[in-house]
């Protein structure tokens, strides 16, 4: 059987539908594992996570004025937020919040106050000015 086209021309036939592929399953998987986790608090009025995008720095604050602090844990690398908040032996809740922009890790900074836990993330090359 004779196939039309060289290989190169197959390969970049395929490219673009393997682009959207990917492009497919990372909003299938943004929708199923991380989106469901962006709702609303339950009285609606401030929404579970909210990234505020600074010249100099995000802030990102999660709303969990039903989890121990101490169930806390809060990773960040130069692309993304992860906090995990335990709520019991098997139950867990996930958030993860990609940048724009890459940050700084080792300078993050993170507080609690009433149910809020805020985490501030410098961008990466950016200084305070004086």
């Amino acid at each position: 059987m004779r196939h039309g086209g060289s290989v190169l021309q197959v390969a970049r036939s395929w490219l673009p539908a393997r682009e959207s592929f990917e492009q497919l399953v990372d909003e299938l998987f943004d929708e199923l594992l991380i989106n469901r986790w962006r709702i609303g608090s339950r009285s609606g009025a401030y929404p579970e996570v909210r990234l505020l995008d600074f010249p100099e720095q995000y802030e990102v604050q999660i709303a969990a004025s039903d989890v121990d602090p101490n169930d806390l844990e809060v990773e960040a690398t130069s692309e993304r937020l992860r906090v995990i908040a335990h709520l019991g032996a098997r139950a867990a809740r996930e958030h993860v919040v990609r940048f724009a922009e890459p940050i700084d890790p080792a300078s993050a900074r993170a507080r609690w106050f009433k149910g809020l836990l805020t985490v501030t993330l410098p961008k990466q090359g950016r200084s305070r000015r004086a």
